[in-house]
């Protein structure tokens, strides 16, 4: 217990030093904070990379396996007689992310639901860290199911009267600047639904029309994660999106310059 003697010694702050001192804490704060936001964003898009470089190993899994064929949603690709949208058989197949999900998620094969496999956790490698919507999403029938960050150009799956590409395809030589997938815009009216395993038109599992910036995912700063058919990955700017004149549903304009 305190003596008397010894309480009476004790210094006792003022109301202006403490305000000093939570003046001086509040600046560190403002100092400090814009700087660990920043490393933890960059951290962040780093894990994005890696998720689009994963997938990009799945990609190459998938055409190994099946003629060199691009993933698409119906395993052999060249059995499919029907394209998308089409609303034939196609519909009832599973989005392109399923046929290289079995690649990485033990036990799991397409035409079944993803959620079929818990936890939902485990298919975080198709989900941006910084993508604007949570990882796993309610849809109207109140089930559970992952969310898909990334999408493949149609022209990739559908070109002219072509329901699957192979990778030899004489268009898609230059394969090192030939978009594989990239990241959708999170504000366009039809992403907030989109779930692994959709395999409609209503949902943002493939990509349409041409670049700007209500197609591409602003969540980088301007710039978009995007896989190359070769299978390397860059955070690439706008600006080369459209000087390259890209649009998602021309074969032939699917090469970054």
């Amino acid at each position: 217990m305190l003596t008397k003697k010894y309480r009476s010694g004790m210094k006792r702050f003022t109301l202006i030093e403490l305000l000093v001192v939570i003046s001086i804490i509040a600046i560190l704060a403002g100092i400090l904070l814009p700087a660990l936001n920043s490393a933890r964003d960059k951290a962040r898009t780093m894990t994005c990379l890696n998720n689009l470089k994963t997938q990009g190993v799945g990609f190459a899994q998938y055409s190994t396996d099946w003629d060199n064929y691009i993933a698409y949603p119906l395993s052999p690709a060249a059995a499919l007689d029907d394209g998308i949208y089409s609303g034939g058989a196609v519909n009832n197949n599973r989005g392109w992310a399923c046929y290289i999900a079995t690649y990485f998620i033990p036990g799991y094969a397409p035409p079944a639901w993803p959620n079929s496999h818990r936890p939902l956790t485990k298919w975080s490698m198709f989900h941006c860290p910084l993508d604007q919507k949570t990882q796993i999403i309610k849809i109207s029938d109140g089930t559970l199911r992952p969310r898909l960050s990334y999408a493949l150009p149609l022209a990739l799956v559908r070109h002219k009267n072509l329901y699957g590409l192979k990778t030899s395809n004489p268009d898609l030589r230059n394969s090192s600047r030939i978009i594989n997938l990239t990241e959708p815009n999170e504000t366009q009216h039809n992403y907030s639904g989109t779930f692994l395993g959709s395999n409609g038109g209503g949902q943002m599992v493939y990509l349409l029309y041409q670049a700007s910036e209500t197609a591409l995912s602003q969540r980088h700063k301007l710039r978009a994660g995007t896989l190359f058919l070769d299978g390397h990955v860059e955070l690439v700017p706008f600006s080369r999106y459209y000087a390259s004149g890209i649009n998602f549903t021309s074969l032939t304009k699917l090469e970054l310059k």
